[in-house]
């Protein structure tokens, strides 16, 4: 499969061709990632709806399961050309920037995951004196991907 982050689908590669997903047709799916050859699932992002209560599209990653799940969605925007003939400066072409935006989800509502340390302890509630000490026992950064990924699944595994 390959999936198009602009018009939100999903092309399958079939016996008798390419066939053409919409993206709000598919609840989930599993992608083997090529090279560490481990599963990637993806939900539906619509299953979730932003902090403003609107349903969210396209699809969510997977990346620490459980009761409090971390969520990593691609955003995709295009930076246009800024060439100036004049003084041949710039780039001539579109291009396409990819961003993962990460996220937690509590009670049905995804919201992105803050930057600062002290803010993300903070929506642990009650027990961010322990995922603070699992921090700092660990010796994880905030601001590593691999590290928060590691908080999550230390959190969800607390109950």
């Amino acid at each position: 499969i390959r999936y198009d982050l602009l018009k939100n689908e999903l092309e399958v590669k079939a016996s008798n061709g390419i066939k053409v997903l919409e993206g709000k047709r598919v609840k989930s799916f599993v992608w083997k990632d090529s090279l560490s050859w481990t599963n990637e699932f993806f939900i539906n992002a619509s299953l979730y709806k932003d902090e403003d209560n609107t349903p969210m599209t396209g699809f969510f990653k997977v990346l620490a399961d459980g009761k409090f799940p971390l969520l990593s969605k691609p955003k995709a925007y295009i930076k246009e050309a800024d060439y100036n003939v004049q003084f041949d400066v710039g780039t001539r072409d579109d291009k396409i920037i990819k961003k993962e935006i990460l996220y937690y989800a509590k009670d049905g509502v995804a919201y992105e995951l803050p930057k600062p340390r002290k803010k993300i302890l903070a929506i642990f509630g009650e027990n961010s004196d322990k995922i603070a000490e699992y921090v700092k026992v660990n010796e994880l950064d905030h601001s590593n991907r691999t590290d928060i990924i590691r908080v999550f699944t230390y959190y969800n595994s607390l109950e």
